[in-house]
């Protein structure tokens, strides 16, 4: 065996295997391909509302500010119906309100505001109470 001829036959292969796989790549993919920068996370994101949705495209919870700038936050059922709103008023009172499935207000936490059934008047209830309601909205039990 000639071994100078095998060393120069190594060298034709390997100088060729790379040739061929830089041609092919510029042939078959039209640009050579490079490795990049995995992405970084942000470290803020801002937006005036931030939505999760299901499979479906169903609105499931919102996170968000009201027209007048208060926070909110809204989960919903898989029908999409708000079920539960987590809230701070204008002047800034907590409030966490919990519905039935007509939609119906059946528990308030903290500030809310309440239709006065027969008069229909809006009723501002205060930081520290708590209302529970029947399937018709009439208040079953309240403290203060």
């Amino acid at each position: 065996m000639n071994t100078k001829r095998d060393v120069l036959m190594v060298i034709v292969a390997l100088a060729a295997g790379l040739v061929g796989g830089v041609v092919s790549s510029w042939f078959l993919m039209g640009a050579p391909v490079f490795a990049q920068k995995a992405p970084q996370p942000e470290k803020v994101l801002q937006a005036e509302r931030f939505e999760v949705v299901d499979q479906a495209g169903k609105l499931r919870a919102a996170l968000g500010t009201a027209s007048d700038g208060s926070p909110s936050l809204t989960l919903a059922d898989q029908a999409g119906k708000s079920r539960a709103t987590l809230g701070i008023a204008s002047d800034g009172s907590p409030g966490l309100q919990l519905y039935d499935q007509a939609g119906q207000l059946r528990a308030a936490l903290g500030w809310t505001q309440l239709e006065a059934i027969g008069t229909g008047e809006t009723v501002n209830r205060a930081v520290s109470s708590l209302v529970l309601s029947d399937k018709n909205g009439k208040v079953i039990w309240q403290a203060p």
